[in-house]
């Protein structure tokens, strides 16, 4: 009996050792894709920007322009042919991922007490996710009362101050009152906008307006201005109504990827992908940024840094929903979010 086990263990861990190499080789083939896609989607943004629009039905030029046309339109092509491997290579990647999981458990737990094991872990994992959640809840209500206080209650107090000051002067100076109430109305006017902004950020009132979509384009044309680096949005699919807690969720995945970019990535392109499939909504965001290593990534969380990452994986959990970060150094980085509509 001893003997069976023996050999089982020894199949379990060639099995695993085969397994883990088919998922390291179908990474870098995913990892090409990846800088292929990205390379089309560059020349495709090339060559429509060389489309002169004003002189299409009348220009000399207008047959280079067709042959343009037609070169976008086979890039094109040739991207959602890209796209379809990746996605092929992606559920193949996942399925040996559960596979090599399954192997893992096997090895490393007596089966007996798995059971149990798995439930500590869960209930431990709930604790934790609910601590970083209060935690964040916490910075959050943070960093409202520094806006607030950094903006709002300043321009309050000075306008105070100067109402003051135009009450003692009114009579002797009606000149300088006009000024200074000229000035006030263009504070009151910087105190409405900057608390429009900070109800936007909590949430945006076009959700109910103007719908998902459109928001999120907003959403990219604020994110773009006084950034260099080019952002694409696309959605693929017909749309449908999604619940308004999946849509915050995507609206504050797409902010912190974003940002992070700007802060580390050094990257010419972010590629932004909403697919709406039958039972579930996918986001995909690509850029061809310097990468990072994903392993320092999770020492920094450890750290208490990193926690923009940290906590888009836990809000992607609490909706039973996937969240992969792919990156290598100097290949960019590539999120995935997978979110159940039902």
């Amino acid at each position: 009996m001893e003997k069976q086990k023996e050999n089982i263990i020894d199949y379990l861990k060639r099995r695993l050792e085969t397994v883990e190499k088919s998922i390291k080789q179908r990474k870098q083939i995913l990892e090409k894709s990846q800088d292929e896609i990205l390379e089309l989607k560059n020349q495709i943004s090339d060559l429509e920007h060389k489309v002169d629009l004003a002189y299409e039905a009348f220009s000399p030029i207008s047959i280079q322009q067709q042959v343009i046309y037609a070169e976008t339109d086979h890039l094109k092509e040739e991207v959602e042919e890209k796209r379809k491997e990746k996605e092929k290579l992606k559920e193949e990647i996942r399925e040996l991922q559960k596979e090599a999981e399954e192997m893992r458990e096997l090895l490393l737990q007596d089966m007996s007490n798995k059971k149990e094991e798995m439930l500590q872990q869960r209930s431990y994992n709930s604790v934790e996710i609910n601590n970083s959640f209060v935690e964040q809840q916490e910075l959050e209500r943070q960093r409202i009362a520094r806006e607030l206080h950094d903006t709002t209650v300043q321009n309050l107090t000075a306008l105070i101050h100067k109402i003051d000051f135009c009450s003692q002067i009114l009579d002797s100076d009606p000149i300088r009152v006009r000024l200074e109430l000229e000035i006030m109305c263009q504070t009151i006017k910087d105190s409405v906008n900057g608390m429009r902004e900070i109800i936007y950020n909590l949430r945006p009132m076009t959700f109910d307006d103007i719908g998902f979509n459109e928001t999120l384009k907003q959403a990219v044309n604020r994110m773009q201005k006084g950034f260099d680096t080019k952002i694409v949005l696309e959605t693929d699919g017909n749309s449908y109504p999604v619940n308004q807690v999946v849509q915050l969720t995507i609206l504050r995945i797409i902010q912190e990827a974003v940002n992070n970019c700007k802060k580390y990535a050094n990257a010419k392109m972010i590629d932004i992908t909403l697919s709406y499939k039958k039972e579930t909504v996918e986001l995909v965001i690509m850029d061809d940024g310097i990468g990072f290593d994903t392993q320092k990534i999770t020492i920094r969380k450890e750290k208490n840094t990193g926690f923009g990452l940290s906590m888009m994986r836990e809000r992607i959990n609490l909706l039973n929903g996937t969240f992969e970060i792919e990156s290598r150094l100097g290949f960019g980085t590539e999120i995935q979010v997978n979110i159940p509509t039902k």
